[in-house]
């Protein structure tokens, strides 16, 4: 039988003579492995002082890696219900995954030009296996992926964070694991960072197949060094709802988009009421569902993903028509002018927060242009966007050239307001005589 060493003392003893903390045996590390903290006796779990925080901060990890495998399956099955992207080849080469589109010539015989619908079906049988699909669904997803989890994430993380931002990634050449033959690759990714409540800064990465990675929720740090990638914005989470507000109102340059835009607001609309209004019904929070035991937490788990997934699924009811996957029915709060979504927004989400993890590293990240001293400033306060600034020495000739125009324009603003002044002034003296 093997021995173990007490965490307080480190006396080796039989594992059948361990005392395991109840509170957190199903708690994980910051890695997500699952751990257990064992003495040798009560007396070395009682004068464990450092334990009540590490209690806390293990079962604060086994909920937000719980969270994480249930955002991962839903967010495939919204995929698989909204797909709108068309290939009919896929090859595997090194690991990497190439799709292939019909050409012009092969379109036009088979008559797929224009789809009534904004959809199209996922094809399973050319896409491979289950891990391939996986990959080929999250191909260009990550903003479908922080849009469609926006409440999921709220309800289930919600009190465990101190901070949930959106935050675009610029990544190497070379590291997306699928291809489009007919697009430019993409090296623009979007993620969730969040800073836990347990002192460490995770990302939420539900669209990480496309680029190798095999679980939904890593640690930061782990995050930066395996796929090295640059920081670009930072925004807060409630962006990620803006930023389809925008796309609605402004449009994105031709029906077929536009249609594909409105119907997955639309989704993302359904699923989230769904988790708001899901929650009263079972008497018990998504929060609570994470906490529960590991025998409960599996069966409640299935229950709500089961659940989650058929909403998604009778959101557009979609079958083949005349050889073109049409619509044919939809659920009945489909608003097709949209008008609740288009009102302006009441606040602005373009701000981060003050200190986050991913911002520390954004501030420390190197400028590829220039390199940029910091210099002493005051702490911003919570509205004002962070900003850093460069102390650079400006030449005399510089410095007195750009004074000299900003004089003449101050002039040239004045000559012109007085002109417009002496133009009114006549205007209304000419009024007065004709009256």
């Amino acid at each position: 039988m093997a021995n173990h060493s007490c965490t307080t003392c480190g006396v080796s003893v039989p594992a059948a003579r361990l005392i395991t903390c109840q509170e957190c045996k199903e708690g994980r590390d910051v890695d997500s492995t699952q751990s257990t903290i064992d003495y040798c006796s009560h007396q070395c779990l009682v004068s464990d002082y450092t334990h009540p925080s590490e209690c806390l901060a293990r079962n604060i990890r086994k909920r937000l890696y719980r969270a994480g495998s249930i955002l991962q399956p839903v967010f495939y099955a919204w995929r698989r219900a909204s797909w709108h992207r068309e290939f009919d080849q896929v090859e595997n080469i090194d690991g990497t995954l190439y799709i292939s589109r019909f050409s012009r010539s092969v379109r036009k015989e088979k008559k797929i030009a224009v789809y009534p619908g904004p959809f199209t079906m996922f094809p399973r049988e050319i896409a491979g296996n289950a891990q391939q699909q996986k990959v080929i669904l999250s191909y260009m997803g990550c903003n479908d992926a922080t849009q469609m989890s926006y409440q999921l994430v709220k309800s289930m993380l919600g009190d465990i964070t101190t901070s949930i931002e959106c935050v675009y990634l610029w990544l190497p050449k070379g590291s997306y694991k699928v291809v489009d033959r007919s697009l430019p690759v993409s090296v623009l990714h979007e993620v969730l960072a969040i800073d836990a409540t347990d002192g460490n800064s995770y990302i939420i990465d539900l669209s990480g197949a496309q680029i190798g990675l095999c679980s939904p929720i890593i640690p930061l740090d782990q995050y930066m060094e395996r796929l090295n990638p640059r920081i670009v914005h930072i925004y807060k989470h409630e962006r990620c709802l803006a930023r389809a507000d925008y796309m609605l109102k402004k449009g994105l340059g031709n029906n077929q988009l536009d249609r594909i835009a409105a119907t997955l607001f639309h989704m993302s609309e359904e699923l989230n009421c769904f988790v708001t209004e899901i929650e009263p019904k079972f008497k018990e929070t998504l929060s609570d569902v994470l906490q529960s035991k590991e025998q409960d937490y599996s069966r409640k788990r299935t229950d709500y993903e089961d659940m989650m997934t058929l909403s998604l699924q009778n959101t557009f009811i979609l079958r083949m028509i005349d050889k073109h996957p049409t619509i044919v029915a939809a659920s009945s709060t489909l608003d097709p002018r949209l008008k609740k979504f288009l009102v302006p927004l009441s606040k602005d989400h373009s701000r981060r927060e003050l200190g986050s993890g991913i911002y520390k590293l954004f501030l420390d990240q190197e400028r590829p242009e220039m390199a940029m001293v910091r210099i002493t400033q005051p702490e911003p306060s919570a509205i004002e966007p962070q900003t850093t600034e460069a102390d650079a020495q400006v030449p005399a000739s510089v410095e007195s050239d750009a004074k000299r125009k900003c004089c003449r324009r101050v002039q040239l603003l004045g000559s012109a307001l007085s002109f417009l002044k002496a133009r009114l002034c006549k205007s209304k003296d000419v009024d007065e005589a004709s009256e």
